[in-house]
Formats: C-alpha cells, sequence, structure tokens
C-alpha cells in the first residue's frame, strides 16, 4: 500500500501540476498546495501517529553528534556536482568547456574524499553511524536489490517524465491534457504495487515477481523507443501499461525482502540503502536523458534550420520558445517535430539499458522462499 500510494502521488504530481499551470491560479500554486495540504495532515501527524523514540532518554546535542554530518556535506557536493555536469554537458557548455570539466573533477575528489570517510577514517563517528552502509556493497542480495529497484525508478520516471511531453510536440497537447495521458501507467502502476505486493506474501518466491516486471518493463521501454510523430495514442498507451505493471511488480518489493537478508541491527542501514537506489536512479538517469534530447534535437534541428539562432532552437525543444514551431510552414514543422520526438525516442534507450541489466540481474537472485506478515518477514 506504501508503494501504491507512493506510485500514485508520484504519477499524479504532473497531472495536478498541469491543471495549475493551465489554470488561472499559475504554475506556482504546484508548489503552494503543499502549505494545505500540510496543515490537514499536521494534526495526524502530531497526534495519531503512535510515538517510537528509538533514543530515549538521549539529549538533542548527543542525537546531533549521530549524524554523520561529514558523509552528508561530501555526499550531498558529490551528488550534485555529477548532475551538474551532466545537466551542463552539450546543453549550457560545451564537454570540453571548464566548467563541465570541473565539475567532473568535482565530482571524482569527493567521490574520493566519500570513500575515504566511509572506510578508512571516520571523524567523529563510529561504523555503525556512517552515512553508507559499506558492508552492503558486499552482500550479494542487498546489492542486487539495490540495482533491481533503481532500474524500476529509472523507467517508470522516464515514462511518466517524457510521455506528457511527447503529447505536447506530436499532439499539441496542453500541460493537462499531456499529464492526463499518464492515466494508464498511473493505474497500472498502483495495480502492479498492490497486486505485487500481495501476491509476494502469499507465494514468498520474490525472484519470479522480479525476472517477469522487468521482462514486462523491457518490452515496454523498448516499444516506447519505437514511437513516432504519428504513432496511434492507443499504441503509447499500451507500451506505458507494460512499464507501469512490470516496473510496479518490484519497485517496492526490496522493502520486504531486506529485513530478512541482513541482521536485526543492519535494518535501518539496509533499507536507507533500497531508498537511496530508488532515488539516484533517476536523478541521475533524468539528466543524462535531458542532456540526450537536447544535444540530439539541436543537432538534428540546426541542420534542418541553419539560419536559426541556437539558443532559439534549445527554447523551442525546451518548450520555451512561444509560437516559434508554429510559426514555420507545415512542411517544415513536421520535419522538425519528426526531429524532436525521434530524439525523444533515443531517451528510452536508458529505460531499455535498465530493464536489460534488471533482467540478467534478477537471474542471479537466489530462488527461496521467504515468509512475509505484517510482523515483518522471516
Amino acid at each position: 500500500m506504501t508503494g501504491a500510494m507512493w506510485g500514485l502521488g508520484t504519477v499524479l504530481g504532473p497531472v495536478v501540476g498541469g491543471a495549475f499551470t493551465t489554470g488561472h491560479g499559475g504554475w506556482r500554486w504546484a508548489f503552494y498546495v503543499n502549505l494545505p495540504i500540510g496543515a490537514l495532515t499536521a494534526p495526524f501527524l502530531l497526534f495519531l501517529i503512535p510515538e517510537f523514540d528509538a533514543l530515549k532518554g538521549t539529549s538533542v546535542i548527543n542525537r546531533l553528534k549521530r549524524i554523520d554530518w561529514i558523509g552528508l556535506v561530501v555526499f550531498s557536493g558529490m551528488i550534485c556536482s555529477l548532475v551538474l555536469a551532466l545537466q551542463f554537458g552539450g546543453n549550457e557548455f560545451p564537454w570540453n568547456s571548464g566548467q563541465v570539466i570541473g565539475c567532473f573533477v568535482t565530482f571524482g575528489v569527493l567521490l574520493i574524499i566519500f570513500i575515504f570517510t566511509q572506510t578508512l577514517y571516520m571523524p567523529g563517528q563510529t561504523k555503525e553511524r556512517r552515512l553508507f552502509p559499506i558492508d552492503m556493497v558486499f552482500a550479494r542480495t542487498p546489492v542486487l536489490l539495490f540495482v533491481l529497484t533503481a532500474t524500476a525508478s529509472t523507467t517508470v520516471f522516464l515514462a511518466i517524465y517524457y510521455i506528457p511531453i511527447y503529447f505536447q510536440f506530436a499532439r499539441d497537447d496542453t500541460a493537462l491534457h499531456s499529464a492526463v495521458r499518464l492515466l494508464p501507467i498511473v493505474f497500472t502502476l498502483v495495480f502492479g504495487c498492490v497486486g505485487g505486493g500481495v501476491l509476494l506474501a502469499k507465494v514468498g518466491y520474490y525472484s519470479p515477481f522480479y525476472i517477469v516486471g522487468a521482462a514486462l518493463g523491457l518490452i515496454g521501454a523498448s516499444l516506447l523507443h519505437t514511437v513516432g510523430l504519428t504513432t496511434p495514442a492507443a499504441n503509447l498507451y499500451g507500451y506505458s501499461i507494460l512499464v507501469g505493471l512490470g516496473t510496479g511488480m518490484y519497485c517496492q518489493a526490496a522493502f520486504s525482502i531486506v529485513p530478512v537478508k541482513v541482521p536485526a541491527e543492519q535494518l535501518g542501514q539496509a533499507t536507507g540503502f533500497i531508498a537511496f537506489g530508488q532515488l539516484i536512479g533517476p536523478t541521475i538517469a533524468l539528466s543524462i536523458a535531458g542532456t540526450v534530447l537536447i544535444n540530439t534535437a539541436t543537432s538534428g534541428l540546426k541542420q534542418l534550420l541553419p539560419n536559426t539562432p541556437i539558443e532559439t532552437i534549445k527554447n523551442a525543444i525546451s518548450g520555451t520558445a512561444g509560437d516559434f514551431l508554429n510559426s514555420l510552414d507545415p512542411t517544415t514543422k513536421t520535419a522538425a517535430l519528426n526531429v524532436i520526438v525521434d530524439s525523444i525516442g533515443k531517451v528510452y534507450i536508458l529505460g531499455i539499458t535498465a530493464m536489460a541489466v534488471a533482467l540478467v540481474l534478477s537471474i542471479f537472485l537466489r530462488h527461496e522462499k521467504i515468509v512475509i506478515s505484517m510482523g515483518g518477514a522471516s
């Protein structure tokens, strides 16, 4: 159920945001809406959630000392540097520019420092309190679950992000209408999360869910890669259903499996390890995807429209060039849209790769049975 709510909220976000964008409230309400929602849920969080203090009797100062602040700061800088390098490369700056190279160098240096602080020297911290559970890297099942969770979130987020963009270009949809096109993937993702969780609890064997889910996701991502300017919308819905159902079958399963695969004292670290995989996958994939789209579409449009300023072309790809595409003659506009849509299709190569990796790795999962109940796994 938690996974279903995660999927529902993730996919319905663009629908709500699109409604604000096209309505009278303006796009800022996509953020302001969190204030009344927070106000409504705050009483439930304060008064209805059972209180559990794992560090009862520990002062605030000692609680703060338990946090790996050095690891947190270094890790944040490391990820930001990588994302900036991927976002800027070939877009804002050339790949061989000082800005991009500097970001990559910063990422490399911080990665070395992070590994050092998490393994050899942990100032002010103990092995149990370090930010990243290095021990998990050498444990077969947690590592496989980490990568598999990352592949599922990567593929589904690529679809969630780029299906509306496709419809905005190919069908001239508004932000709201294009977001509504995500409803097929919404329902199948939620169905996959809930249905997969129920079946996993009954069957106990978890590897089949990963194998079947990755296979469906691979087929769906491969079909999305083939979508062209004139592809019927019904086809796209069918492809997105395969992605939603396939990734939904196992995107949350690791959180039920990992408790039985690690010692009890490492449960918190293991859960955080899987959650990290769920977040880092789409973070890096969407950064790469944006660069792929901008670079390939810019190159194609530059050949088609050699006299158009490069900034105008990039703005047209990002959707901020107003009526530039509509100002072209019909033949040229169709050719330009074909270039952009083909570039969107190349983005799904990342999803194909992720699902292919998932399919291969899922075969290496232990084909064992675990018992999952309301009390946990055993």
